[in-house]
C-alpha cells in the first residue's frame, strides 16, 4: 500500500482542516473569546477585559462594569453607568 495522488491530496485536506480549526480556536488571553473574534471585533487578542477589575473576565460576567445593572439591560453598553432605583434613571459620569 503506498502513498497514491488520491490520498495525499484527501491528507492535505485533512491537515488543512486541522490547522485552520485550530488557528480559529485560539484564544492567548484565555478570556473565551477566540483571537480570530477578537481581532474582528478590535480588542486585543492578547489581553483579557475586566472592565470593573474584580477579577472576572468581562465574557463570563453578567455586569462587566460592576454598576448592578446586568449587560443585557444596559443602553449604555459596559459603560460606568450609576442607576437609581429610586427614579429608574440613568447618570452617566
Amino acid at each position: 500500500m503506498g502513498l497514491s495522488l488520491k490520498n495525499l491530496k484527501t491528507l492535505t485536506s485533512v491537515l488543512f482542516l486541522l490547522l485552520s480549526v485550530q488557528l480559529f480556536a485560539q484564544d492567548g488571553d484565555g478570556d473565551g473569546i477566540s483571537d480570530a473574534d477578537e481581532l474582528a471585533l478590535g480588542t486585543n487578542p492578547n489581553v483579557a477585559d475586566d472592565y470593573d477589575g474584580d477579577g472576572i473576565y468581562d465574557f463570563f460576567e453578567d455586569d462587566a462594569d460592576g454598576d448592578g445593572v446586568p449587560d443585557d439591560f444596559e443602553c449604555f453598553g459596559n459603560q460606568l453607568a450609576d442607576y437609581t432605583l429610586e427614579n429608574r434613571s440613568f447618570e452617566i459620569p
